[in-house]
This record gives C-alpha cells, structure tokens and sequence, in this order.
C-alpha cells in the first residue's frame, strides 16, 4: 500500500499528523539534559503512488489530481482546455501555459452565497468550453473532496437533481469522491 493510499483511506492519521504538526509549531521538542538521542531508525522504502488517469463524468468533463492537471500531453489528448483548480495554495508550477484557468478560493466557513455564486461561476466556465467543443478538468490535490463539491453542485444546478442523486452519478464515475463535510449540508441546500 502507497503511503498516499493510506492517508485517503485514513483519515485519523490526517488529523494526528496535522495535530503533530501543530504542536511542534508551539513548542519545538527539546531532549533533557544529559539525555543521549539514538540513532534514528531507517525509513522504510515506500513505494511511489501510482498515476491514475482523469476520470470522466461526462463527456468532455473530467475529474483528476494536481498531477493530471499538469499533463499537458495527456489533457490535449482529451480535448482539455480549461482547468477548474480547487487547490488551496497555487505555485507558479500549477499551471500549464495556453490552458484556461478558474481558480476557486475555498476555505472554511464558505457561506452558501458564496457556494452559490462560486456554483454559477463553474457552469459558466463549463459552458463556454463546451460550446466550443473543448474539455474541462475540474481538480484538487488528490481528486476527492473540494473537486467533487465543484462537480456536484455542478450537476445539481444544470442537470436539475437532488444531492443524492448528483453524488452518485460522481461516484459511479469517480468513486474516491467523497465531498468535504464542510460543504454537504450547503449543497443539500441548493435541491
């Protein structure tokens, strides 16, 4: 098992690895004195997490990754021209130039107004694209929570369905998908 596959499947390890992380920013570990360290235990080979490539929701409208989102010769290969990025932070690295890009902003404590507003942008974006025939790859870092919202809302908005019935059409497609808790209860408010 990947140590990516690991962190997806479990995410109490996320939240004791964030809370770790957390407490050595307030308090840096320090041996007591007199203390000898031993030497550290070797890190065990970890084997690297394989590519999977986009998946399709509907035609010429795709869910990936960070790393399918920088494939150029992959996204060309399926007619992608735009990008919908739901990562938090961006690097210059994150785009691929000639690509058309929205950005999503989404923290925590998203109001549905902007949900909404942000929902309305998405099919924009979608719809100029498809009208010319081109693909859309909607993407966070590891193709599972804040890019499934996007699509979701997505679906429920153009497609007139229910949250329920919006997820399913994504997971029978995508089933990693599983939306950020943060905004299930906003979506189910769209129906």
């Amino acid at each position: 098992m990947c140590l990516c596959t690991l962190f997806i499947m479990e995410p109490s390890i996320k939240r004791a690895c964030r809370d770790i992380k957390e407490e050595l920013k307030e308090e840096p570990f320090a041996f007591p004195t007199g203390v000898s360290v031993a030497q550290p235990l070797p890190i065990p080979e970890v084997e690297p997490c394989p590519y999977y490539p986009p998946d399709c929701v509907y035609p010429g409208l795709y869910i990936g990754d960070a790393r399918n989102a920088k494939n150029r010769k992959e996204l060309a290969e399926l007619g992608v021209e735009g990008i919908i990025c739901c990562i938090l932070s961006l690097s210059a690295s994150t785009f691929v130039p000639g690509l058309n890009y929205l950005y999503l902003n989404w923290k925590e404590g998203r109001r549905i107004e902007q949900l909404e507003q942000d929902i309305k942008t998405i099919n924009i974006f979608i719809a100029k694209h498809q009208e010319k025939k081109l693909g859309v790859l909607v993407h966070d870092q590891m193709s599972i929570s804040l890019a499934s919202v996007a699509i979701i809302g997505h679906l429920m908005t153009t497609k007139n369905l229910s949250y329920e019935a919006a997820l399913s059409i994504l997971k029978k497609e995508h089933p990693e998908a599983q939306p950020s808790p943060l905004y299930v209860q906003q979506l189910k408010e769209l129906e």
